[in-house]
């Protein structure tokens, strides 16, 4: 049986998302998002997960050119954990998104003078995730 793992979201930029490089000069972009989560009658207030998100090369430039706090974004792409031994010597798990395609959603606004050559969507014909050493990552 094929596997399935592909994960679909919209959300908002909790912060800017910032555009690193590998030792080897690979871009890359961690950012989180806010996802709203159903509505609830029972809580008033609305609630939303924080998804972790990582995305290299050229969809981690694109996102960090045209993308900023507050602004909404589609991703696609596909979870995946990996482990990592923090500062303390703790062994640390992190699940993420591996971002792979973007799209807008939020329409242009008026005084938004930045020339997006009518792009509206991110998607790398052949982008296959760098071999990186643990310590090679930029976070």
């Amino acid at each position: 049986m094929a596997a399935l793992n592909r994960y679909l979201a919209i959300g908002r930029f909790v912060a800017d998302p910032d555009l690193k490089q590998t030792q080897n000069g690979v871009s890359v972009t961690t950012f989180t998002l806010a996802v709203d989560k159903p509505y609830n009658k029972e809580n008033q207030h609305p609630e939303a997960n924080f998804l972790d998100c990582v995305a290299w090369r050229g969809t981690a430039e694109f996102i960090t050119r045209y993308f900023s706090k507050g602004k909404r974004i589609l991703i696609e792409g596909s979870l995946q954990t990996r482990t990592y031994t923090d500062k303390n010597g703790n062994k640390r798990k992190v699940v993420e998104v591996l971002v792979d395609n973007v799209s807008f959603i939020d329409k242009r606004e008026a005084n938004d003078t930045t020339n997006y050559n009518t792009v509206s969507e991110y998607s790398p014909e052949e982008q296959e995730e760098p071999e990186t050493d643990e310590d090679d990552m930029p976070f």
